[in-house]
């Protein structure tokens, strides 16, 4: 399984445990590695949750279709070592009830569900590691309420760059601007006149699908 050595650092799930030891653990639990295109799905609405899927390289969208056929963002995840779909998995659900879809080439590390429930070391840690990840995921659903209550279209497009980029202002948000009207649910025209209002007061910057925040001060506008 070739994967580089820096990328155990990045993902929370394998914290605090040797990388041998992961390595051994994944081989012995018949871990594997999907390759996907741009546009494939990684799972289909209907699928059943059947394993823990890490995010190599490349993006995936999340998200779900409304009965009028509009399609509907729960989450992009776009930095190797992310974790998704564990959630389904641990409920208990039958299926996913949202699709996965790629949004570039992408790689996912997909590690079978009935891993989790054997005894042994690595097993013990990863699933402490997940507790820490599901109480970060819940902070960031009550950070998700924050953006969905914001009084105005401008505000909550702040507030959702914000919470992608971590308060790292160097970084850009990089979804593209359908992906943010999707997440905040607003009209794709009404998103992209804002950010142009926005960039000619000096709070964002935008160079193509990149968005870069000025900094808190973009956080604090009223109106």
């Amino acid at each position: 399984m070739k994967i580089q050595t820096s990328f155990w650092k990045k993902c929370a799930l394998f914290q605090n445990i040797p990388e041998s030891l992961i390595r051994e653990f994944l081989e012995k639990n018949d871990a594997g590695i999907l390759s996907l295109k741009k546009g494939e799905l990684v799972f289909h609405e209907e699928d059943e949750p059947k394993g823990i899927l890490i995010l190599l390289s490349g993006s995936i969208v999340v998200g779900s279709n409304t009965l009028s056929g509009k399609r509907q963002i729960v989450t992009t995840i776009d930095r190797p070592g992310e974790i998704f779909g564990e959630v389904f998995l641990f409920m208990r659900k039958t299926c996913y009830g949202h699709y996965a879809e790629a949004q570039k080439d992408s790689r996912i590390l997909r590690i079978p569900e009935r891993v989790l429930m054997e005894p042994g070391e690595v097993n013990s840690r990863i699933l402490e590691n997940m507790l820490s990840i599901l109480a970060s995921k819940a902070f960031y659903l009550n950070r998700r309420l924050q953006i969905v209550t914001c009084s105005s279209l401008r505000q909550k497009i702040a507030k959702t760059i914000a919470m992608s980029i971590g308060g790292d202002f160097s970084r850009p948000y990089t979804a593209g601007r359908e992906e943010l009207a999707d997440f905040i649910g607003a009209a794709r025209p009404s998103v992209s006149r804002e950010l142009m209002n926005m960039q000619r007061e000096g709070l964002v910057r935008v160079e193509g699908r990149k968005i870069f925040l000025a900094g808190p001060e973009a956080l604090d506008m009223q109106e």
